[in-house]
């Protein structure tokens, strides 16, 4: 089974926390599962490059073309009416949003579900200070929330050594929840860590 995660996070996400997230994508693609990200410096670019490291599958939604200097035909960008009304539902002061910030939010719907918003991610690893709910990544982590989506906000550990701990058993509990996912009723992908936010 092939996973699809969102690895995502604030651009100030400290050098050390970008590196386990490369290594971390290099992993996942090399097990041949896909990356959902954005095309932000700092955390999505660790994400992107890891998953290029590993020869993975990128899906790189970006607000608008040639954002941070990445080719549209990569992955489109989507400005549909259906995109626009869920990321105004989902953001607290939309009406203060300008244009490119309301691209910049919807986008975040585009990655958590998927290019129709019909294909959400298995799961979200990310980084924001304190693990607090806020800028872009935010409006990702609230949609999370209402779908359901595990979260592993590596911004909530205390320590570097806290965040590497998380990485590795979330590591763990995919492989669990692959290698059992066979003997399970629905035949759906779980995770068994405790991440949701």
């Amino acid at each position: 089974m092939i996973l699809t995660y969102a690895g995502i996070g604030s651009r100030e996400t400290p050098d050390i926390i970008l590196k386990g997230m490369r290594n971390f994508a290099k992993y996942m693609a090399e097990l041949g599962h896909t990356v959902s990200t954005g095309g932000a410096k700092g955390a999505d670019s660790a994400f992107i490059d890891g998953a290029m490291q590993g020869n993975g599958v990128i899906q790189n939604y970006l607000p608008f073309p040639g954002y941070n200097g990445y080719r549209t035909n990569l992955m489109p960008y989507d400005q549909s009416k259906k995109v626009m009304d869920l990321a105004k539902k989902y953001h607290p002061a939309w009406n203060r949003c300008s244009p490119t910030a309301r691209l910049m939010h919807a986008r975040n719907c585009n990655i958590v579900l998927g290019t129709h918003l019909a294909q959400p991610v298995d799961f979200i690893v990310c980084w924001t200070p304190d693990g607090l709910v806020t800028g872009g990544t935010g409006q990702a982590l609230r949609l999370a929330k209402d779908y359901n989506i595990p979260v592993c906000n590596l911004g909530k550990a205390k320590t570097n050594e806290e965040a590497f701990e998380m990485l590795q058993t979330l590591k763990e509990d995919i492989d669990h929840g692959l290698a059992t996912i066979e003997t399970s009723l629905t035949g759906d992908f779980k995770l068994f860590g405790d991440y949701y936010e």
